[in-house]
């Protein structure tokens, strides 16, 4: 990744990019070569298809244009421009030819043992404000049922064909609505929600389930993630939609090994005029590896009749393995399996506590 923003508004960092075109084959070899020449990080842009593991760990949420994989792959390292025309490399600045001769002798030498491709180099200029927006140009407005979602920086949208309009901007935080996983978990709030539940949602990411679960009727929300980042990127999504962000609570932390917040949690759902204990609805858009151990604790932080709506479960070519994985271990926790609904190759697994029978 380029240099990001320093945290001042008043400072717009210049940095250089520069781009080799090689093969898939030397990608990896070329890539420790670079990070011996000081480059702290390299990005590699190529049209090999993501395995199953690649596709539930990344969780791309901006589908990319698919092509057919050519063997090309472009690997490219960033740094900070220096006002000499030099580069700052690990701390020091270097002479931008020295830095070029450096990297075409590397591609000589690995010549000899690997099909380089082109190994043909290119170099550009830009500023952290274009890294960090360009991929903007790929997310636009869509609907999903009654609901439109916009991207804030959109302008003249048509709301009126639609109920609901949300605004986001996910930042560096999952969550457009675009990932299929979303879109099937979003298609079950609004299918269940009614109005003046309590929900707890796991894993928010920008905050678009519970923003929309609010618009839907619920009274009380809480959020949860494991990821810092996601505490700004939530705030300013609910600035973008008139929701005060003192209604949408945030925990930074991890439910499934800390015992003080599962504590917490279950305490914000007993604050409740009801005066009914637990969560009407628990939503969690997870992998499929947490959502196993967490299926007991969310049960236990719902009340009778409660529902847990996850989302998350690859199924590759049909295979219902992470499927039958999640339900066992949501049966072994007290939940009933009330209905699985695929999207592409994911699945979103929607259980229940089973009532009290008097």
């Amino acid at each position: 990744m380029p240099p990001g923003p320093n945290g001042s508004k008043m400072y717009k960092m210049n940095y250089t990019k520069i781009t080799i075109k090689t093969t898939n084959a030397a990608t990896e070899v070329i890539a420790a070569s670079l990070h011996e020449l000081g480059f702290d990080g390299v990005q590699i842009e190529d049209n090999l298809p993501l395995s199953p593991m690649d596709q539930e760990r990344l969780f791309v949420d901006i589908p990319c244009p698919s092509a057919m994989d050519d063997e090309a792959a472009y690997l490219s390292v960033y740094a900070e421009s220096a006002e000499n025309g030099g580069l700052l490399i690990a701390g020091d600045v270097r002479d931008m030819a020295s830095i070029l001769g450096n990297i075409e002798a590397t591609l000589e030498e690995w010549a000899a043992f690997f099909d380089v491709g082109a190994a043909s180099i290119t170099v550009s200029e830009g500023a952290d404000t274009d890294w960090i927006n360009n991929w903007k140009e790929h997310f636009h407005s869509f609907s999903i049922g009654d609901i439109l979602i916009a991207p804030t920086w959109e302008e003249n949208i048509n709301v009126a064909e639609h109920r609901y309009t949300l605004r986001i901007d996910p930042g560096m935080a999952f969550g457009t609505g675009l990932h299929e996983t979303t879109r099937l978990c979003i298609c079950q709030l609004r299918k269940h929600i009614k109005s003046g539940d309590t929900l707890l949602d796991i894993g928010c990411g920008s905050g678009i389930l519970s923003i929309l679960a609010l618009m839907f009727g619920v009274a009380r929300v809480l959020t949860l993630d494991i990821d810092e980042n996601v505490h700004d990127v939530v705030r300013e999504n609910c600035r973008a939609n008139a929701i005060p962000p003192d209604s949408l609570p945030l925990i930074i932390g991890d439910i499934l090994r800390d015992e003080t917040l599962q504590n917490s949690a279950a305490a914000f759902a007993h604050n409740n005029e009801s005066g009914a204990g637990g969560y009407d609805v628990v939503v969690a858009n997870i992998l499929t590896e947490t959502l196993i151990p967490l299926a007991p604790i969310a049960s236990g932080l719902l009340k009778a009749g409660g529902l847990l709506i996850t989302s998350g479960i690859l199924c590759p070519a049909g295979d219902d393995t992470r499927i039958v994985a999640l339900t066992t271990a949501m049966q072994s926790a007290g939940l009933d399996i009330i209905g699985v609904d695929h999207l592409g190759e994911w699945a979103c697994v929607v259980a229940q506590v089973k009532r009290v029978c008097r």
